[in-house]
C-alpha cells in the first residue's frame, strides 16, 4: 500500500506479486499439508500480526515499508529452516527465477529514478530469493544430496 501511495509501481507491482504467490502457498499448504503447524510456524504468525499492527498505526511511508520488510523476513523463516532441512522438497529453480525477476525489477526502478521507499522491497526480495537458493545448495551439498538436487526434473 506504501508503494502504491508513494507511486512507485515496480515496487507496488512486485509486493502484490509476492503476496498474492505467499496467499496461494498458505491456501495450498492448509490444503494438502502432510504435517502440522510447528511452533516456529506459530511464533511466525504472531510476529506478522504484531508487525502488521506497528504497519497500521505508523505514518512514516519508510518506516511502514521496513516493518513490511522485517514482518516478510521473519515470515521466511519457516521457508529457511524447511529449505535447510529438505533441500530436495524446494525447487531451487524458482527462487532462482524469483530472485532474477527481482534483480531486473531492481534495474528498472532504479533506471526510472525511484527513491529509496521505490528501491527497498525489490532489493530485499531479490537478496532474500537468491538467499534460499543458496540455503538449498548448501544444504544439499552439507547433507550430501548436491547430485538428487541437481538431478531434479523441474
Amino acid at each position: 500500500i506504501v508503494s502504491v501511495q508513494e507511486h512507485q509501481w515496480g515496487s507496488a507491482l512486485i509486493t502484490t506479486v509476492s503476496a498474492v504467490g505467499c496467499f496461494t502457498v498458505v491456501v495450498l499448504g492448509r490444503r494438502y499439508a502432510t504435517r502440522g503447524t510447528t511452533q516456529l510456524e506459530k511464533g511466525v504468525l504472531v510476529a506478522a500480526v504484531a508487525g502488521i499492527a506497528l504497519w497500521l498505526v505508523v505514518d512514516n511511508p519508510l518506516l511502514v515499508m521496513l516493518v513490511a520488510i522485517t514482518v516478510d523476513a521473519v515470515a521466511y523463516l519457516p521457508t529457511v529452516v524447511h529449505a535447510w532441512q529438505d533441500p530436495d522438497e524446494e525447487s531451487w529453480r524458482s527462487y532462482f527465477v524469483g530472485g532474477l525477476g527481482e534483480v531486473l525489477i531492481l534495474v528498472a526502478v532504479v533506471a526510472r529514478h525511484a527513491d529509496t521507499i521505490g528501491v527497498l522491497y525489490p532489493a530485499y526480495a531479490a537478496v532474500m530469493n537468491l538467499a534460499i537458493v543458496g540455503v538449498i545448495f548448501g544444504s544439499a551439498w552439507w547433507y550430501g544430496k548436491s547430485d538428487e538436487l541437481a538431478a531434479e526434473p523441474y
